[in-house]
């Protein structure tokens, strides 16, 4: 028989240092995947537009490495952003110096984003070097005909 005095045991809570501890596991682990992937991304992106053999990129090529790039600096931003709360968290300084020091090359990345835009499309009817207007009467019984 208890006495109603007895403090209960409480259940086994986890201490408040390791569970902050535990937060720089996906921190290290965002680290990491930053390292590896958005330099891939933006390697394949800068290729994308190399002229090999003297070949010049087309709109398919730019677009391709706008999108790659757009790509790369969006997960970049996401993995600073999520690196630093959790380096927050985890009351970590040095985890959280390193993300933010990640925001310089994610800013240099959005201005390589921002610096190939593509150009708008054209919508208009293209002029044709081979297609003329059609004959035109003019009042004064002028006319003007390509050809004569």
């Amino acid at each position: 028989m208890t006495s109603p005095t007895a403090p209960a045991t409480p259940l086994a809570a986890p201490p408040v240092g390791r569970a902050r501890r535990l937060l720089l596991v996906p921190a290290t682990l965002l680290g990491l995947g930053w390292c590896v992937v958005v330099p891939l991304l933006t390697l394949q992106a800068l290729l994308e537009t190399a002229s090999f053999f003297g070949e010049q990129p087309d709109a398919a090529d730019r677009a391709a490495q706008h999108h790659d790039l757009a790509l790369a600096a969006g997960l970049s931003a996401a993995v600073v952003v999520a690196g630093l709360t959790l380096s927050v968290q985890a009351r970590s300084n040095a985890a959280a110096t390193l993300f933010a020091l990640l925001v310089v090359p994610t800013l240099v990345l959005g201005l390589l984003w921002l610096g190939t835009t593509p150009a708008p499309v054209r919508t208009g009817p293209v002029a044709s070097a081979t297609h003329q207007a059609p004959c035109q009467e003019h009042s004064g019984g002028d006319t003007r005909c390509p050809g004569g």
